[in-house]
């Protein structure tokens, strides 16, 4: 996955998880198109931002 906003720079963000799920991140990264684990946990926060974002403009449209 590559910045799609070159102009904005990314910053490190460092998370504490189990082995197991570590573990388990890493056979879903064997198993899909993603190339590292930081792919895939970028994907992830991509995800759940989109869901959020998505959520409010329908709370936004619900409140008029």
């Amino acid at each position: 996955m590559e910045n799609k906003n070159k102009s904005e720079k990314l910053e490190k963000l460092t998370i504490r998880i189990s082995k197991s799920k570590k573990e388990m991140l890493k056979k879903m990264v064997e198993k899909s198109s993603y190339n590292s684990l930081s792919e895939l946990a970028r994907a992830g926060i991509e995800k759940e931002l989109n869901i959020e974002m998505y959520k409010e403009k329908k709370a936004k449209k619900v409140g008029r």
